[in-house]
């Protein structure tokens, strides 16, 4: 979702890489994606059980499940707004200062107007010291940004709204749910650069002009597929039993929600983070 918005702000608004009108889109279009993959695939798992009760005469479960799924939905995209939202800006900085630094500056090729809008694109080989200082740069810089900005938002819809099923910050649990999480969220936007980076080792997550809106963002989502499952990974097989994000969902929510589901209407306590 965030590189769809991303092509299609450039192609058909006008924007460019450096207007704060972009990054404010791009933030909007990570938001969305986690919000609506968070609800369908709740959406999905409350419609099979309640197929499932029907189908056995049984009363239909707790609908406030999804009410409490949603809002942690909520949280988590607008963790995922502050990610996607610091990126760009994040990575103009980054390929700014990695110039200085690596062995040697990017060559930069400039395309004439595309087949699809009247804008230059402008495109860049990068060396392969540069890329790797960007790419951690981002993993390292959008990581703490998400985490930041989850613990943020948890004061502000815990506390401010009163949200049962976002935990507070500072609390042990969500410290390492949102810790850990946002590791494999830095990884996302290590990964996402390849998309970018017109690098060798790359070539086939480049992103051209003459590139498809769809086949860009198809690019781009396996390119962050990629960084979060190698960081994810690692994480499950070097941390602890029940100090990722990973252990403390199925614990703490999943667990919950399939208790809720196997239940008729009747008392229900949200879950937690």
């Amino acid at each position: 979702m965030w590189e769809f918005v991303d092509i299609y702000s450039i192609r058909y608004l006008g924007l460019t890489e450096k207007s704060p009108l972009f990054f404010l889109y791009c933030g909007l279009g990570a938001a969305l994606g986690v919000f609506a993959a968070n609800v369908g695939q709740l959406a999905l798992v409350y419609g099979v059980s309640a197929l499932h009760h029907a189908a056995e005469k049984q009363p239909l479960p707790a609908t406030g499940l999804f009410k409490a799924g949603a809002q942690f939905s909520f949280f988590l995209a607008a963790a995922a707004f502050c990610s996607g939202f610091a990126w760009q800006p994040l990575m103009n900085v980054l390929t700014r200062l990695a110039d200085l630094t690596a062995s040697g500056p990017g060559h930069y090729i400039f395309h004439g107007p595309d087949n699809v809008s009247n804008h230059v694109v402008t495109q860049r080989e990068d060396n392969n010291a540069r890329f790797f200082v960007v790419l951690f740069g981002l993993w390292l810089l959008d990581g703490l940004v998400y985490f930041i900005g989850s613990q943020a938002f948890r004061a502000v819809l815990s506390f401010g709204l009163a949200w049962d099923a976002v935990e507070p910050p500072l609390k042990r649990s969500s410290l390492l749910y949102d810790g850990t999480l946002a590791i494999s969220v830095g990884a996302c936007a290590g990964s996402f650069y390849c998309v970018d980076a017109q690098n060798a080792l790359t070539s086939h997550f480049d992103v051209h002009p003459q590139t498809s809106l769809l086949m860009a963002a198809f690019l781009g989502g396996i390119a962050n597929l990629i960084g979060f499952i190698l960081a994810q990974g690692v994480q499950n097989v070097l941390l602890p039993p029940n100090t990722s994000w990973a252990d403390l969902r199925v614990r703490g929510r999943r667990s919950e929600v399939m208790r809720a589901l196997d239940q008729p209407l009747g008392p229900y306590r949200p879950p937690c983070a």
